[in-house]
């Protein structure tokens, strides 16, 4: 038995248009995550990664449009993560300047 790939798998989840549809979200979510990074580093200093999640989000939401259900998946998986760890990132940056510096 052979190994499948990627453009099989997605044939065989359903969706062979998330191939197309994928890269147009990945592209549109990276692009808000831009904006949402520099809004916050502007207005509060802080150091995040919104790009990624942003993209890994946008790529998502394209992929299930493109009726690809495992590329939504995995694509949301990895947007949700990163979303949590930009949040918990922000969360400690603001502890660190809470704390009097010794």
């Amino acid at each position: 038995m052979r190994e499948l790939t990627v453009k099989e798998i997605h044939q065989t989840s359903g969706g062979i248009f998330g191939i197309i549809t994928a890269p147009i979200g990945a592209f549109i979510g990276f692009v808000v995550g831009e904006l949402v990074d520099e809004a916050l580093a502007m207005f509060g200093n802080f150091e995040t990664n919104f790009r990624g999640a942003g993209m890994s989000l946008g790529a998502g939401i394209a992929a299930l449009i493109g009726l690809s259900p495992i590329m939504t998946l995995v694509f949301m998986r990895e947007g949700i993560l990163g979303m949590v760890q930009n949040g918990l990132d922000i969360a400690q940056q603001a502890r660190d300047r809470r704390q009097p510096s010794a």
